[in-house]
């Protein structure tokens, strides 16, 4: 039987998936407001900071295109708006919101600047 060591596994996919969880919880009580930029940017920034800590501390390039477009995080985009059952322009906010989201947390957590505050931490 193989044992495998936690600590040395990559976090971001856990990240990534512990993020999603909480969001299908959280989503649906915050649509009506009209925040769908604003909480798909917050939730992506988390991830994009751990994943440009985690790029930076293997010692890969300044990418995070090529990280958002992993088939593991398109799976996980299109799940996401699958459950949100989001229209067509609710759609494209919340794509905008995440690759914004997603590149500001890369370049911080990449080149090591300090965590900006989101309303989910």
């Amino acid at each position: 039987m193989m044992k495998y060591n936690f600590l040395k596994m990559n976090p971001f996919p856990l990240l990534a998936v512990v993020m999603i969880s909480s969001l299908l919880i959280y989503i649906p009580i915050c649509l009506a407001g009209g925040k769908i930029y604003g909480i798909a940017y917050d939730y992506a920034y988390k991830a994009g900071y751990a994943g440009g800590k985690d790029e930076k501390a293997k010692g890969y390039d300044y990418e995070p295109e090529v990280v958002l477009a992993q088939p593991f995080f398109q799976m996980l985009l299109k799940a996401m708006k699958q459950k949100l059952n989001l229209s067509g322009s609710q759609e494209e906010e919340w794509d905008q919101g995440f690759r914004d989201g997603f590149n500001a947390g890369f370049k911080d957590g990449y080149y090591g600047y300090p965590k900006k505050p989101t309303r989910f931490d």
